[in-house]
C-alpha cells in the first residue's frame, strides 16, 4: 500500500515547531558553521578531530503525528579560511560509515576546498554506532548456506533460496539491536534527516557531493528540496528510474565484461603469463568449475601460530574478483592472487576473499558493522526498501528466477549473483514505494562524473542521469575506477575546483579523460636457484605489502600475521614508525626466516627500513644479514654472511 507524502510545505510547517522550536533560522549567527552546530551542542568527535552535533529526528517524517525520535549525528570539518558554503559529503554503501571515516575521505580532497567550505559527513540511519542494524550471526549463516547459491535447478533453487533468506530475516530481526527501525530506513527518510540539520543551522544552500549509493541520496534531496541546493555533484552515479533488475542487469552484465578484460590483460604481460602458466581466462574457469563441484580445504597460518581448516568456495572466488574490478591497482591485485592459485598457493584468495566478506579470518566468524565500519545488514534494509518491485514474494520470486534463466548467455559467471541479490530483496517482501519524482537538475550546476569501467555504477547510468539534467556537465574517465574525485585523478580534481572554487562548470558539456585501466602487475615471487639473499630480502617484505592484515606495515596498528607457510611476522605501533618481529616466517616451501625490523615515516609513507634476518633452507642456516632501503635517497644496500661467504653490496633503486 502506498504511503501518502506530505508536500515539501507540509514537511517544513511542522518540522520547525516540532523539532526546531530553539533554533529558528533567524536565530542561528550567520558568520560561521561551527557556531551553528555549537549551538546545537557539539563537541569533538570521539574518533577524530571534526565537530560532531547529533540531531534527533523523526523516526517516521510521513506519520501525521511523529512522536518518535532517531538521533543522527553529524560530522563537521570546518572551513580553513573564510567559508564559502557547505559541502555536504554523501558516502557509498549503503552502509558504510560517513563520521568515523571523515579523516579518510578528507585526506583525498584537495587544501583549497578544505579551506574554502564547510565539509559535513554523517551516518545514515541503520548506519553507525548509535542505530546500526548488525546481525552478523544471522548474515555468516546466509551467506555461508548452499541454499544462497544458483544451481540451475528452477524448483529447488526457488525452494532452497526462500527458506535460505526467510531464515535471515527471521534471524536478523531477533539479532538486531536496533530492528525497531527496520522499516524506516529508505532514502526518502533519510534525505528529510538532512532537511533537520539544514534548518537547525540557519536554512544555507547546500554543495551536494555524492559517490555511489551517495548520488540516489543526493539526486532525491535535490529533487524533494530544491530550493535547498547550491550545486549537486554526482560521482559513480545510480540511475534511480531503474528497477532494481534492470539496475542489478545493467551492472552484472558490465562487470563481466570487465572481469573478460582484466583475465586477457594478463596474457598481454609477460610476467603475469608466465606467473598464470595459461590463458587467465582458462584458469578462472578451471578454477570455477572445480568449487562449483565441491569446497576446497586448505590449511591456514593463524597468527598465534600453526594452522587452522578453512574452506574456499565458488562465492569466495567470485566475490574477490566482483569487488577487485573496483580499481586499478585491486584489478591488477586479482591477477597476482589468481596466478598464485594456479601455482597451488590458495591462501591469498581465501585470506583476501574473508577480507572482502567482512570474516575474521583468524576466527572464521563474521565481523560485526560497528567493529567493520560497514553495515551489510542495513545495505540490503536500505536498498530492499528503496527498490522495492512488489509485495508478492512468490510472484516475484518466479519472475526473478525467469530474469536469472534468461540471462545465461550474459552472465556466465555472476548470474548466481543476479539471483542472489533479487531473492533477498523479494523474500523481504516490503510494500511498495511510491514512485521517486525523476532528478533533472534545476538552476544550480549538477556535475556529473563517473568512469567508463565501472562494475558496480556503469557508464550508461551516468550518460542516463546527464541526459535528464539540466544545467549539467559530464566528466567520463576512461579505463578508471569506482568513485573518480581523487586527487590521482586530475581531470576530476580540476573540474571539482573549477565547479567549487571558480564556481563555473567545465567548458564543454562532455569531457573525456583518460587514466591506466589496471596497474602495473607484480610477479610472485618464485624462488631462484641458486637462493640469492637480496631476492630473499626483498620477497619477505613484498610478501608482507600484499598481506592485507598487515595493510601494507600500518603504523598505527599492533598486528601479526601468518606467513602462507608457516610462522607469524609481527608489526608493532612506535613513536617514529614501526618495529617488526619474525618468527619462522615462511612464504615459501623449505624457506623460512627469523629475525627483526624496523621503519621510519609517517601517514603511511615509509621513508626507510632495516631488517636483520637468519634464513634457513631444509632446516640448514644459509646466511644472517642485514637489508636497509632508504626510500628517500632511492638506494638499498645488504651485508651480513651468505652460504659463509661475506656479503656487502648497495643498489641505486630504478
Amino acid at each position: 500500500m502506498l504511503r501518502p507524502r506530505p508536500t515539501i510545505r507540509q514537511v517544513a510547517a511542522w518540522l520547525a515547531p516540532c523539532f526546531l522550536s530553539v533554533m529558528l533560522a533567524n536565530e542561528v549567527p550567520a558568520q560561521t558553521i561551527a557556531s551553528a552546530f555549537e549551538t546545537l551542542g557539539a563537541q569533538g568527535c570521539e574518533t577524530s578531530e571534526l565537530l560532531c552535533v547529533t540531531v534527533d529526528v523523526p523516526l517516521d517524517h510521513f506519520a501525521p503525528q511523529p512522536s518518535e525520535t532517531l538521533p543522527i549525528t553529524y560530522a563537521l570539518n570546518p572551513a580553513s579560511e573564510e567559508s564559502r558554503g557547505i559541502l555536504v559529503y554523501v558516502v557509498g554503501g549503503p552502509g558504510s560509515v560517513g563520521v568515523d571515516d571523515a579523516e579518510y575521505y578528507l585526506s583525498d580532497i584537495s587544501d583549497e576546498i578544505i579551506a574554502a567550505y564547510d565539509i559535513v559527513f554523517f551516518d545514515l540511519r541503520g548506519v553507525g554506532p548509535d542505530h546500526g542494524i548488525s546481525c552478523p550471526a544471522a548474515m555468516d549463516a546466509m551467506l555461508r548456506s548452499d541454499g544462497l547459491n544458483y544451481d540451475g535447478r528452477p524448483d529447488e533453487d526457488l525452494r532452497d533460496i526462500s527458506a535460505t533468506v526467510d531464515s535471515y530475516i527471521a534471524q536478523c530481526a531477533d539479532e538486531a539491536e536496533h530492528a525497531a527501525i527496520l522499516g524506516f530506513l529508505g532514502t526518502d527518510q533519510a534525505v528529510r534527516d538532512l532537511e533537520v540539520l539544514r534548518q537547525a543551522i540557519g536554512a544555507p544552500q547546500l554543495h551536494l557531493y555524492g559517490h555511489s549509493y551517495g548520488t540516489e541520496f543526493v539526486q532525491e534531496f535535490a529533487s524533494v528540496f530544491p530550493e535547498a541546493v547550491a550545486a549537486v555533484i554526482l560521482d559513480s552515479v545510480v540511475d534511480p528510474e531503474l528497477t532494481l533488475t534492470q539496475f542489478q542487469q545493467s551492472a552484472l552484465t558490465g562487470a563481466e565484461a570487465m572481469l573478460a578484460r582484466v583475465l586477457s590483460s594478463c596474457d598481454a604481460d609477460a610476467g603475469c603469463a608466465a606467473d598464470m602458466g595459461g590463458p587467465a581466462a582458462a584458469v578462472f574457469a578451471a578454477l570455477q568449475a572445480r568449487l562449483a563441484e565441491a569446497p576446497i580445504t586448505i590449511q591456514y597460518p593463524l597468527a598465534e601460530g600453526g594452522f587452522a581448516a578453512r574452506e574456499i568456495t565458488s562465492t569466495l572466488l567470485l566475490t574477490l574478483a566482483f569487488n577487485n574490478l573496483y580499481s586499478a591497482g585491486g584489478r591488477a591485485w586479482f591477477l597476482r592472487v589468481l596466478a598464485a592459485a594456479s601455482q597451488g598457493d590458495l591462501v591469498p584468495l581465501l585470506r583476501d576473499s574473508y577480507y572482502e566478506l567482512s570474516i575474521d579470518v583468524e576466527t572464521d566468524e563474521r565481523i560485526s558493522g560497528e567493529d567493520e565500519g560497514y553495515y551489510l545488514d542495513a545495505y540490503y534494509a536500505i536498498v530492499c526498501e528503496d527498490w522495492t518491485e512488489g509485495s508478492d514474494a512468490d510472484a516475484q520470486m518466479a519472475r526473478i528466477l525467469a530474469a536469472t534463466q534468461s540471462l545465461a548467455g550474459d552472465l556466465p559467471r555472476f548470474q548466481g549473483f543476479f539471483f542472489q541479490e533479487l531473492s533477498i530483496c523479494a523474500r523481504m517482501a516490503l510494500a511498495a514505494s511510491e514512485p521517486r519524482a525523476p532528478f533533472v537538475g534545476g538552476d544550480y550546476p549538477t556535475l556529473v562524473m563517473n568512469s567508463s569501467t565501472d562494475p558496480i555504477t556503469p557508464i550508461d547510468q551516468a550518460y542516463a542521469v546527464f541526459a535528464r539534467s539540466q544545467n549539467a556537465a559530464l566528466i567520463v574517465l576512461e579505463g578508471g575506477p569506482h568513485v573518480v574525485w581523487r586527487l590521482e585523478h586530475p581531470c576530476a580534481e580540476r573540474a571539482m575546483l573549477r565547479l567549487l572554487i571558480d564556481g563555473d562548470l567545465p567548458a564543454a558539456p562532455v569531457q573525456i579523460c583518460q587514466t591506466d585501466f589496471i596497474g602495473g602487475y607484480t610477479p610472485l615471487s618464485l624462488p631462484p636457484t641458486p637462493l640469492d639473499p637480496l631476492w630473499l630480502a626483498r620477497s619477505v617484505l613484498l610478501e608482507m605489502d600484499m598481506d592485507l592484515a598487515l595493510s601494507g606495515y600500518a603504523m598505527d596498528d599492533d598486528i601479526t600475521s601468518g606467513c602462507t607457510r608457516g610462522g607469524t611476522v609481527s608489526v608493532t605501533e612506535t613513536d617514529s614508525g614501526a618495529d617488526m618481529r619474525f618468527e619462522r616466517c615462511s612464504y615459501w616451501e623449505g624457506i623460512e626466516v627469523s629475525g627483526s625490523g624496523a621503519m621510519t615515516g609517517a601517514d603511511y609513507e615509509v621513508e626507510s627500513l632495516r631488517i636483520m634476518l637468519s634464513a634457513h633452507h631444509a632446516g640448514v642456516e644459509i646466511g644472517t644479514f642485514a637489508y636497509h632501503q632508504d626510500f628517500l635517497a632511492e638506494t638499498d644496500w645488504i651485508s651480513g654472511k651468505w652460504n659463509g661467504d661475506s656479503i656487502t653490496t648497495t643498489w641505486r633503486r630504478e
